[in-house]
């Protein structure tokens, strides 16, 4: 599993917390996925995390929502 957030701590916590229940690895990574070039950013981390990267959600908390391909403006 991958979480990303800009709040670095706050994914700490939740490691943490999570590691209670599960031992999975968790990888973190601090960033700001509203930067256009963050995407690209977490793709190439993701690979080189050597991961499979199935899903992924944003749950930022507000804002637009629907499939990715609809989206036609990094503004939107």
């Amino acid at each position: 599993m991958i979480l990303f957030s800009r709040q670095l701590a706050v994914l700490e916590k939740v490691r943490h917390d999570s590691m209670q229940v599960s031992k999975k690895p968790i990888e973190l990574i601090s960033m700001d996925l509203s930067c256009q070039q963050s995407s690209n950013e977490l793709f190439q981390r993701s690979e080189d995390c050597a991961l499979d990267l199935e899903y992924l959600e944003n749950n930022a908390g507000f804002g637009n929502f629907g499939n990715c391909p609809e989206f036609t403006s990094w503004k939107n």
